[in-house]
């Protein structure tokens, strides 16, 4: 029993001694990976170097654009093609125009025509018809007087009775005055057939007539192909809304509706302006008829009334006048006269008004008129020109954003434009580099498309605003020359020269760790390894120039990838020692 217990007491301190013992060699493991390890470091070193700062840029043009019409419409031509150097001024591209066009020459005609009408009003009656006036008052004066006459020569004859010689000369009147009457009477049946049958004088009314039928044709057509193009909106419409068809076509189909009601309304306007000439014909049809056929009647009339009295002078002569007659006679004769007065009075105030020049109502009505016409002229030119879309200034030509077809307007660009002749190069810096760039430092330029061209240029501006998000600075370079390689768009890499021979810290490459636009560096402080985020120039030499972060006396981890930050460090002068293997991240 005794040995059992002894056994078993042996047992538990060799447990215990155990675990002592594995205690005691997790500790020396734990305090042996604790332990500093050896790291070479190195001290920056100060060099005279000529400082840069580096940054990555794109080339952009001085000034650029994008080119959209400024009404919509639909693209008709573009006639430039990507990268092709334009003038200022130069059409790029034009939109569908037949409407505009259509609409200009309507309002053009219809400037002719108010100015034709000022015209006429200002220059008040031409001298022609003031003559025509003036011989056909005469006329109408000598008419009446010699009816007068006649009226008075017959009371003399009704007084004094006739003899032989006086009822021969009668009855010879008499004759005379009927053959007249038969004369009179075919040149009015010759005048009213002349004026239906006369085809040179009716020809503008019958051309007239057939612009008016071919203008409401076309009216008829411009609603037929109206009708049709609001059917096929309509369908667009549908099915636009139910997701089968895009919204270009269905914009398409709108323009195709505008455009539509624009040629009716053209149409409609021809039709009117063809109706205004028609009227027009028909008066002066009218007009040439009418005093054709008055002349021939009032011809007739006179022989009739010549005819009259050669009869009642036979029958005078050929018996005593009787009292009752003589005064029928007696009043005549006072007729004659009043009615000698009343023509002549009429023939008067005829000249006067004739002559008294054009009426100003008339003339402001037809100036009104023309101004109006102007207006919608000026509108229409204004809507033509709109349709042409030209560059704003020389330049190049960047991109096509649309094509010939397509649906455009003050929001849809058709072209993008760039002024090449001035290109420069936007780079981002670091917000921290602000205070050591200023304008008019050079820069050395150089893309990777082209390694063995360096291109010489300077600062010209820096932006006035920093990005707060990224926590850089736009800064614009002007390079100095413009070779054809230098397009918009490429990437380039630019050196600003900050100064010259200046002594700065100067660290292997192999120290400095680059995390995107931030380059970092590890030093050692107090046996431990810790991170820094510092400003690199060029022009190091064989190193990296550091503007700012490091002091001249900081352990600087010399190769910064082998260490890890936070881990306990021995520094290690380069050179010194071994070298360390690497280390635990």
């Amino acid at each position: 029993m005794t040995d059992i217990r002894t056994h078993a007491r042996r047992h538990r301190l060799l447990r215990v001694l155990a675990v002592f013992v594995l205690l005691a060699a997790a500790a020396a493991g734990f305090f042996w990976w604790r332990r500093p390890r050896p790291v070479r470091v190195v001290r920056p070193t100060p060099r005279l170097v000529t400082q840069s700062l580096a940054a990555t840029g794109r080339v952009y043009g001085a000034r650029e654009t994008t080119l959209a019409p400024d009404q919509a419409g639909v693209l008709a031509a573009v006639l430039v093609e990507e990268g092709e150097a334009v003038r200022q001024g130069q059409l790029v591209a034009q939109l569908e125009a037949a409407v505009p066009q259509a609409e200009l020459a309507r309002t053009e005609a219809a400037v002719r025509t108010a100015e034709a009408q000022l015209r006429e009003a200002r220059a008040g009656p031409r001298a022609s018809e003031v003559e025509q006036v003036r011989a056909e008052t005469q006329a109408q004066v000598t008419e009446a007087e010699a009816r007068l006459r006649r009226a008075e020569e017959r009371l003399q004859e009704l007084g004094a009775g006739g003899t032989s010689a006086q009822r021969e000369a009668a009855a010879a009147e008499v004759r005379e005055a009927r053959a007249r009457v038969a004369q009179a009477q075919r040149e009015v049946a010759r005048a009213a057939a002349l004026a239906e049958t006369n085809a040179t004088a009716r020809a503008p009314l019958e051309q007239a007539r057939a612009l008016l039928r071919e203008a409401e044709m076309g009216v008829g057509r411009a609603r037929l192909v109206l009708a049709e193009a609001e059917r096929d909106l309509g369908r667009a419409e549908r099915l636009y809304r139910a997701g089968a068809l895009p919204r270009v076509q269905r914009d398409d189909a709108a323009a195709m509706v505008r455009t539509a009601r624009q040629d009716l309304r053209l149409a409609q306007a021809q039709v009117q302006q063809a109706q205004v000439e028609v009227a027009r014909q028909e008066r002066l049809l009218q007009v040439t008829r009418t005093a054709e056929l008055q002349r021939a009647e009032a011809d007739l009339q006179a022989a009739r009334e010549v005819q009259e009295a050669a009869q009642a002078r036979l029958r005078e002569v050929s018996q005593p006048a009787r009292p009752e007659v003589l005064a029928q006679q007696r009043a005549e004769v006072a007729a004659a006269r009043q009615a000698l007065r009343e023509i002549r009075a009429a023939a008067r105030a005829r000249l006067e008004t004739i002559t008294a020049g054009p009426r100003a109502e008339a003339v402001e009505v037809a100036a009104l008129r023309l101004q109006e016409a102007l207006r919608a002229r000026d509108a229409a030119a204004a809507q033509l020109r709109h349709t042409a879309i030209r560059a704003p200034f020389a330049g190049v030509v960047t991109e096509l954003l649309s094509r010939p077809g397509a649906a455009v307007g003050p929001g849809q660009p058709v072209l993008r434009l760039t002024q090449a002749q001035l290109p420069e190069v936007r780079v981002d810096l670091d917000e921290r580099n602000l205070g050591l760039v200023r304008p008019g430092q050079p820069v050395v330029l150089t893309a990777d498309a082209f390694p063995a061209r360096r291109l010489n240029g300077k600062v010209v501006r820096i932006a006035p605003r920093a990005d707060p998000q990224r926590g850089t600075v736009e800064v614009i370079l002007r390079p100095l020359q413009t070779p054809p390689w230098l397009r918009p768009g490429l990437t380039v890499d630019a050196n600003i020269i900050i100064s010259r021979q200046t002594e700065r810290l100067v660290v292997p490459t192999t120290a400095v760790l680059r995390r995107g636009d931030r380059a970092l560096v590890r030093v050692v402080e107090r046996g431990v390894v810790r991170e820094r985020r510092v400003l690199v120039g060029e022009g190091g030499g064989g190193g990296v120039v550091v503007l700012a972060g490091v002091a001249r006396n900081d352990a600087v981890v010399a190769e910064s990838p082998a260490v890890a930050p936070g881990q306990r460090a021995r520094p290690v002068a380069a050179g010194a020692g071994p070298r360390p293997r690497g280390g635990r991240r």
